[in-house]
């Protein structure tokens, strides 16, 4: 993760879970697999908190992924599984 490119977080999380909170405006997450993997046991959340034209989230590096499986919950939410972990997003507001 990172405010204006700088990291606001690295390093691995060996329990639990992350959950990352975004603003109101547009959010670009961004997860490196390259320094190792990131992704804790139970996975990251993503809220996006609403957006003006759309949030995103990228997850790059590591190893070569075999299986890429995106899981949509309606137009908006989801979760993308990799090799690491899961990743779920709610872009367009907060939701527990």
């Amino acid at each position: 993760m990172a405010t204006a490119g700088i990291p606001i977080f690295e390093g691995p999380i060996s329990t639990g879970s992350l959950t990352i909170n975004g603003t109101g405006a547009d959010d670009n997450f961004s997860i490196s697999l390259v320094g190792g993997d990131p992704i804790p046991p139970l996975g990251i959340a993503v809220n996006g908190l609403g957006q003006t034209t759309g949030d995103k989230v990228t997850i790059f590096g590591g190893a070569a992924q075999a299986t890429v499986t995106h899981n949509f919950t309606n137009l908006n939410d989801g979760s993308i599984m990799v090799l690491q972990g899961t990743v779920s997003y709610v872009p367009d507001s907060y939701r527990t």
